[in-house]
């Protein structure tokens, strides 16, 4: 059998089996068009983005096939493929070696090694060479796609809750975006760089003595600290570890006004976390009156006591065990007391 229909029809197999469209065969058998072996293809499970993953082993290298979330809009699809080959060229990422047309998939290199786990949190030679990589993305470019900044996307996300009719807290919302614009001022003198955006304990791998960041799904130009803060809340890191935190990133000792810039988009983060969501764990109701129960009942859920703190469902996520409606219902309401709390 020629090699090419080989390919074709092992693919195909693979992926009737898998309950997908055929339509993803054409990406394996485009880009391994010459390839004399069949593709060992297995799905990779995990994330929130709404991607695909498949490992596919050919002559024994590894390599991702990603599918991109079919509901991003064609400029979100471009803008994580732009920022997964910046980083891939420049050494922090998977190499990406094919981008299907419209941006619907790309194929790139399998980074093996493993996600962060807490004890690279007190091996200080990892943990500053883990910041040093994150200080390399943040090194100016033009190659890197704008987006949006972390308050942009945040109001960006509330109003499409508010156009969806999904039913919200409003009043606890209300006064969170007025902290998020006095927040935001303190930020008008920093300068944009290249962000990932949601480095989270499966988001980041360690291969060796090197790290390598992947999905790159909400990246975009924003203020270094959007991806310091950001770390320092999904992974728990104490507040009196800050300033060591800073000090491996900037190769110095911070400023008091640099930890409370980190300490405020840390703050800024739990928003974030919030308005993402939301919207996916909370139903639209056109009906007025039923929209209007339900954010009351928001409301009284935001203040329970027994509502646990956000570090709990942290917690769970490096474990791999934040799944479920109601713990990510309780994740997302936690997040945003937290918030209003300065917590």
């Amino acid at each position: 059998m020629h090699f090419k229909r080989y390919i074709r029809f092992f693919v195909f197999i693979f992926f009737c089996f898998c309950g997908l469209h055929a339509a993803p065969t054409d990406y394996l058998a485009e880009y391994f068009l010459d390839s004399r072996q069949p593709l060992n293809v297995v799905e990779l499970f995990g994330g929130l983005s709404g991607a695909k993953n498949y490992k596919v082993t050919v002559e024994g290298k590894d390599y991702v096939l990603r599918i991109l979330n079919p509901e991003n809009t064609i400029e979100e699809k471009k803008l994580e493929i732009t920022a997964a080959t910046y980083a891939g060229n420049i050494g922090i990422g998977p190499f990406v070696y094919f981008v299907a047309d419209h941006y619907l998939a790309m194929i790139m290199d399998f980074v093996k090694g493993d996600t962060l786990s807490p004890e690279l949190f007190s091996n200080e030679d990892k943990l500053c060479v883990f910041l040093q990589t994150m200080k390399r993305l943040h090194e100016p470019t033009r190659d890197f796609p704008t987006g949006l900044t972390v308050f942009e996307r945040i109001r960006t996300q509330v109003e499409k809750i508010k156009q969806n009719e999904i039913p919200f807290p409003k009043e606890a919302v209300d006064n969170a975006l007025k902290k998020l614009s006095h927040i935001e001022e303190m930020f008008k003198e920093e300068m944009l760089v290249p962000c990932h955006n949601d480095l989270n304990s499966l988001n980041v791998i360690a291969e060796g003595a090197v790290f390598k960041f992947i999905d790159w799904t909400d990246a975009g130009m924003g203020y270094a600290y959007n991806d310091l803060g950001y770390f320092i809340l999904v992974n728990n890191i104490e507040e009196k570890r800050h300033c060591e935190i800073l000090n491996h990133y900037l190769g110095r000792l911070p400023s008091e006004q640099e930890l409370l810039l980190l300490k405020l988009m840390k703050q800024v983060s739990m928003f974030r976390i919030y308005t993402s969501i939301f919207s996916a764990f909370e139903p639209s109701m056109p009906d007025w009156e039923m929209r209007e129960k339900r954010q009351l009942e928001l409301e009284e859920m935001l203040w329970e006591k027994d509502l646990p703190p956000v570090s709990y469902y942290f917690d769970l996520h490096m474990k791999g065990q934040l799944n479920g409606d109601e713990v990510i219902r309780g994740l997302k309401l936690s997040a945003l007391r937290s918030f209003l709390r300065d917590e």
